[in-house]
């Protein structure tokens, strides 16, 4: 599913939405995230910026370690679902059907407030496309790169008027289950985002 095209611009200025950034766990479970909004999140975590297809986030060697999985459960124009981010078309691309947020929340000690969130960004980490280049200090650097992803995705949220939580307190091989993955794939970190109930 093509997404719609990001912007470039905005309303609030960098230095605002950096004093503004904090983790938002109340949401509005009657309020539904716009497809758009969506897209402009996952294009500033993982958005091709040039036309040598780097992206809005650092990566040690232009290697990308990190896929970005949303799981969906209120997105305006999007069915439930689980899906993943391809930046090189800024599209989605279904993994499995129906909401599984609830399932997200079980492997997640039971976080009863993610509940309410439209949908769950999954920062999912494939080391394999480090280590040949840089051995075991390709771990080291795909987390530095999962941050970095993460903290674009904060603060996209922030001037999107959305409210957002980085979660680390989660079953991992559970996740790991929930969103169909194998191999050599490890769910690095989660963010919740939605409409904050303040």
């Amino acid at each position: 599913m093509k997404l719609p095209a990001p912007r470039d611009d905005g309303p609030l200025s960098l230095e605002s939405v950096l004093a503004a950034r904090r983790t938002v766990r109340e949401y509005r479970a009657d309020h539904p995230l716009l497809l758009a909004d969506l897209a402009q999140l996952l294009w500033s975590g993982q958005g091709v910026t040039s036309p040598e297809e780097y992206r809005a986030a650092p990566s040690a060697a232009a290697l990308y370690p990190i896929d970005l999985y949303v799981v969906a459960g209120m997105v305006d124009g999007l069915d439930a679902g689980i899906y993943r981010y391809l930046p090189s078309g800024h599209e989605l691309v279904a993994v499995s059907e129906g909401d599984r947020r609830k399932d997200v929340v079980a492997v997640s000690f039971d976080h009863g407030w993610m509940a309410d969130c439209p949908a769950h960004i999954v920062l999912n980490l494939v080391v394999d496309r480090m280590t040949p280049k840089f051995g075991e200090m390709g771990l080291r650097f795909a987390l530095l790169e999962a941050g970095h992803i993460a903290q674009n995705l904060l603060l996209q949220a922030v001037s999107l008027g959305l409210g957002a939580a980085p979660i680390c307190a989660y079953d991992g091989p559970k996740l790991k289950t929930v969103l169909g993955l194998g191999g050599a794939d490890d769910p690095a970190y989660l963010i919740t985002v939605g409409h904050g109930s303040s």
